[in-house]
């Protein structure tokens, strides 16, 4: 008994131990998705989930799911710095939802969020695309966006966010192919935006910004991007009467037109390039304004620069003054 009983003691004594000690399991930082998982699978690659949302659910700040295979995967709300992405050769799709956005961001205010890779289609039932609310910057590279009966892609985070749009498509959507229109924040807290090798066609309009607010300020490029063929309007930007509601933008190398119909007989009310506002500033650099009802108008004091080395209608056709700089 006396040999016996410190034996116990010590063995309860290490068991207590270790139960104390041990850590809850730890989050992965790569999760996977497939056509044949289960949500109540660990989401590894072995054992993949069946949805976006559940992998998301239980990867770790700033991990990655990735999917298997071709197949839907669900509707998706976003909190947390993640990325999600599809290898090359694989389609991962994303359903549409009536009232929400099918990928919705609500994330924290120093989150980033990738989206690599991934097919949305609205089939005219969803309502958004991507939806980007809050967070501090957002990657949407390789995707392909269309059929939505409002935006495509709505940018609506506070000011300070950094956003890029690389080598993706927004077609066919009933509002903007691509919305900025960041929420209120600090004055002159610029939300830059970079926008490059985008199609936009078939859209109601194919660019669109507005920061008619205090603290709504944007500044960024669209660059390499072809924005034809949209109903109303190609590229529009409207800012407000003071610096702190602006918009300063360089286009570059890009396509804008707008939809004509039956040979060229088209609503009068397409504007291939609009600006407004005294705080608005658009630079023009090898850009081609292709035919449209008006190709060109800016009014309410804003300004529109031209390198020069422009493909663009006369004079004649332009709504406001075209202003020439120098390259230096």
């Amino acid at each position: 008994m006396r040999v016996a009983l410190p034996l116990a003691m010590l063995l309860a004594t290490t068991i207590a131990c270790l139960l104390y000690a041990a850590p809850a399991q730890a989050q992965r930082e790569r999760v996977f998705v497939a056509s044949y998982g289960s949500d109540s699978n660990p989401c590894t690659f072995g054992s993949p989930c069946k949805t976006f949302q559940q992998a998301i659910n239980v990867v770790a700040d700033h991990g990655e799911v990735t999917a298997i295979d071709s197949a839907g995967f669900g509707p998706v709300a976003i909190s947390h710095s993640v990325t999600i992405t599809s290898p090359p050769g694989i389609e991962a799709g994303i359903a549409p939802t009536a009232n929400i956005a099918s990928v919705q961001i609500n994330a924290g205010a120093s989150d980033v969020v990738v989206l690599r890779g991934l097919s949305l289609e609205g089939a005219t039932v969803g309502r958004l695309g991507i939806a980007f609310y809050s967070g501090a910057g957002l990657e949407i590279v390789d995707c392909l966006v269309r059929n939505f009966a409002s935006d495509g892609i709505f940018v609506g985070a506070a000011s300070g966010m950094n956003v890029t749009i690389v080598n993706t498509r927004s077609l066919d959507n009933g509002a903007a192919g691509v919305d900025l229109e960041p929420t209120p924040g600090n004055n002159f807290a610029v939300s830059h935006i970079s926008i490059d090798h985008l199609t936009a066609t078939g859209n109601n309009f194919g660019v669109y910004g507005n920061t008619t607010t205090a603290g709504e300020f944007i500044g960024g490029s669209l660059t390499n991007s072809d924005v034809d063929d949209n109903i109303s309007g190609g590229v529009s930007f409207t800012g407000g009467a003071a610096d702190s509601t602006g918009i300063i933008f360089t286009i570059r190398d890009t396509s804008i037109s707008n939809y004509w119909n039956n040979n060229f007989s088209a609503s009068s009310s397409g504007i291939a390039l609009s600006a407004s506002g005294p705080s608005t500033t658009i630079t023009l650099s090898r850009v081609q304004i292709g035919l449209s009802p008006t190709p060109i108008q800016i009014n309410n004091s804003a300004q529109v620069m031209t390198f020069g080395n422009n493909d663009i209608p006369g004079p004649q056709f332009i709504q406001g003054s075209l202003s020439s700089v120098s390259e230096q």
